[in-house]
């Protein structure tokens, strides 16, 4: 019995908790299916994600990072605008 007064009205705020939920998984599929979308047009972003560790979303932020591969005469270039290189 005293649970029931010492949680009163605990479950709905469980309820609107899980609306909210909702909603937010609900924006989420929505953004992935977008992101998706734009995988799919993006040459790049394939070959990025084969890389192990780089799914879809890391492969466009590189993609974005990068801003055209072909902008870099080598990959020599590439791998010091990233950082990626031997420095002395």
């Amino acid at each position: 019995m005293w649970c029931k007064r010492k949680y009163f009205g605990l479950d709905r705020i469980v309820e609107s908790h899980l609306r909210i939920m909702e909603a937010i998984n609900q924006e989420i599929s929505i953004t992935n299916d977008m992101l998706k979308e734009i995988y799919e047009k993006d040459r790049y972003v394939q070959l990025l994600t084969i890389i192990p560790g780089i799914g879809i979303t890391l492969g466009m932020i590189i993609s974005t990072e990068i801003d055209g591969i072909e902008r870099f005469h080598s990959p020599s270039k590439l791998c010091s605008y990233a950082s990626l290189g031997p420095s002395t």
